[in-house]
């Protein structure tokens, strides 16, 4: 590929590269390398358990633009749509809104936390088996099968 001058601006030539080396370089390894800068949450751990906070697990979504759905947003009100019209869900929102300091700024998201056990074999039972805690978050419908709907907080 070939960077006309006239494209370039702030005389500041790219180039693409072109041995694999180079490559790996850029995209894999080194403290400028794209994998080594992409945003990640920060894992901590309890008990010997790798862990992600909720918080960050959001950012992490939000920052890939992907938009998440609210049961009630503080600027549009509350959204009664998809399982959001469940009488359950409503009772919730309201409760919520009802012991907030500040229900006019105050945005209500629904997610599932669950967790899962996965046993790597039936001979050591107690010191051979895994768990999972994952949380699903509600989407807009354009973006209810993204990868980023549902994601691992903590896995010991």
């Amino acid at each position: 590929m070939t960077v006309k001058q006239s494209n370039v601006s702030n005389n500041v030539l790219s180039h693409l590269p072109s041995h694999e080396k180079d490559i790996y370089t850029l995209f894999m390894d080194g403290k400028h390398s794209v994998k080594t800068n992409l945003p990640v949450p920060t894992t901590f751990n309890i008990a010997n358990t790798a862990c992600i906070s909720l918080d960050a697990y959001i950012d992490h979504v939000l920052g890939h633009g992907i938009p998440i759905t609210f049961a009630h947003d503080s600027t549009m009100g509350s959204n009664f749509a998809g399982m959001y019209g469940l009488e359950q869900c409503q009772m919730v929102v309201n409760s919520i809104l009802a012991n907030s300091p500040d229900p006019a700024n105050t945005s209500v998201m629904v997610s599932y936390l669950w967790l899962d056990g996965i046993l790597g074999s039936n001979i050591r039972q107690k010191d051979n088996s895994v768990w999972t805690m994952t949380v699903t978050i509600s989407m807009s419908s354009e973006h209810a099968a993204s990868k980023y709907q549902t994601g691992v907080l903590a896995l010991g």
